[in-house]
């Protein structure tokens, strides 16, 4: 269906509105969309397991209503597979800062002198090491999943597939919540700077855990 004209201006029949401004990763899910009066030709009609008959009625390969919507719903596995590895992405940058940070910003130490990294405390080791031992486990299995998918692609996905798809969008962008809250905390006031862009994370991860599917339905 036509959107804009080629000066830009509107369709007829088109309507468009810019949902606003979000917390974080404006660039997604940015307009609501609404068609009035309008009818898309017969010939556009995504039709590769469903079509509609000369006479309106619905005809379709897949004979259950349930495992039509299965179908259709199994489009999302890669976006998924694509979230998780962006997120993951962001999570891996911000420990990667959080660490060199830890390793340069000094405290006071056991000689009473500012000599000691902050990476060396025990609250600092606490709060990141189970963090990115996590983040380590959690990128073998996104590769693991990510070269099943790929083998699989010409295929119609397995069960298995499906639910390990299912399963890792929601670790990765949990994990991406924690470790967010977390490096901004022990990095401290840098921590709090847009420039070190540790922030950039929790908005991301937000924008993640809700997108393609909630994760604690997907769970």
């Amino acid at each position: 269906m036509r959107i804009r004209e080629a000066n830009g201006s509107l369709s007829k029949g088109v309507w468009l509105e810019d949902l606003g401004a979000k917390i974080g990763l404006n660039g997604v899910d940015n307009a609501r969309i609404r068609f009035d009066n309008l009818r898309a030709p017969k010939d556009c009609l995504l039709n590769k397991y469903s079509d509609v008959s000369e006479d309106g009625k619905l005809v379709s390969s897949i004979p259950k209503r349930r495992d039509r919507f299965l179908r259709m719903a199994d489009r999302l596995l890669s976006g998924r597979i694509c979230i998780a590895s962006m997120t993951h992405s962001c999570t891996k940058l911000g420990l990667t800062t959080a660490f060199r940070y830890g390793r340069k910003r000094l405290a006071v130490g056991p000689t009473g002198l500012s000599d000691t990294p902050i990476g060396e405390f025990k609250l600092f080791q606490n709060a990141l090491y189970p963090l990115l031992a996590s983040s380590v486990c959690l990128n073998i299995a996104l590769n693991v999943i990510k070269d099943m998918y790929v083998k699989f692609s010409t295929s119609e996905p397995s069960q298995e597939i499906i639910t390990l798809c299912c399963y890792i969008k929601p670790f990765i962008t949990w994990n991406a919540r924690n470790v967010a809250a977390q490096i901004v905390e022990r990095t401290g006031g840098q921590g709090y700077l847009a420039a070190n862009r540790l922030g950039e994370l929790i908005a991301f991860a937000h924008s993640g855990i809700t997108a393609e599917g909630d994760n604690r339905v997907l769970m």
